[in-house]
Formats: structure tokens, C-alpha cells, sequence
């Protein structure tokens, strides 16, 4: 495969990523909301309840305590385990190093709630994290 075919598949793969994102997930998002917020969902019938249902809010809340004892029980957010008895001490110290700049220099605790909080919500979840 050539650079040419090469930057046709990705290509091809970047656009119906961005076509799944504002078919599927941008469309679902607004409503996500509107039922979060237990907003009117605008085919309410003049004369009738007015009644909004909070369960969607109720159930997310519910579930992000038991997420975050699940991710957050600990001291470190991931594992490294050794490929041989040799990397032990490295896999010990990359566990603590991680654990460490997660926790410590990033608020690990936010952005797994609100990674959490958005893939109950609007069914994905992202966390970005780069250096500079």
C-alpha cells in the first residue's frame, strides 16, 4: 500500500468517525440533557400533568459512587505488571510514578467522574491528557 492509498483509508475512516458523532452521539446529546435536567420534552398535551421525570438524573447519580470506589479504591489508578523477574522494581516504580501524576498533579478524582458522568450520560466518555 502506497502513502496515497494509505491517506484515502484513514481519511475515509476520520469521516465516518465525524459522521457517527453527528448522527448518532451530537443528536443524543441535547436529549441527554433535556432528561438529566428533567426538562418539559416538548410533546406535553395542553391541559394535561406537566409532571417531568428526574430518574435519569437519579440513576446516574446513583451509579457514579459505586464507578469511582471501583476506579478510585485505591491508591493507583493502573497497574503495570513485570514481563520477568527482572522488571519487577520498574513496574513498582512506573505503577507509583503513574499513580502519582494522576492523582497528585492531575485531580485524577474529577476527571474520572466526569469521564464517568458523560459515558452514562451521553454513552461515551473521553478524558484528553497531553504534556507539553
Amino acid at each position: 500500500m502506497d502513502e496515497t492509498q494509505l491517506r484515502a483509508v484513514v481519511g475515509a475512516a476520520i469521516a465516518d468517525a465525524e459522521d457517527h458523532v453527528e448522527a448518532e452521539i451530537l443528536n443524543f446529546a441535547a436529549d441527554a440533557d433535556d432528561l438529566y435536567l428533567g426538562q418539559p420534552l416538548g410533546n406535553e398535551v395542553e391541559g394535561r400533568s406537566q409532571v417531568v421525570d428526574r430518574a435519569t438524573m437519579d440513576a446516574i447519580e446513583w451509579m457514579i459512587p459505586q464507578f469511582m470506589r471501583m476506579f478510585h479504591g485505591s491508591d493507583q489508578p493502573v497497574a503495570f505488571e513485570p514481563a520477568g523477574p527482572e522488571d519487577e522494581a520498574v513496574a513498582q516504580q512506573a505503577t507509583q510514578y503513574v499513580g502519582y501524576i494522576y492523582n497528585r498533579d492531575n485531580d485524577g478524582m474529577a476527571i474520572t467522574e466526569t469521564v464517568l458522568r458523560s459515558a452514562l450520560l451521553y454513552r461515551y466518555g473521553v478524558a484528553k491528557r497531553w504534556w507539553d
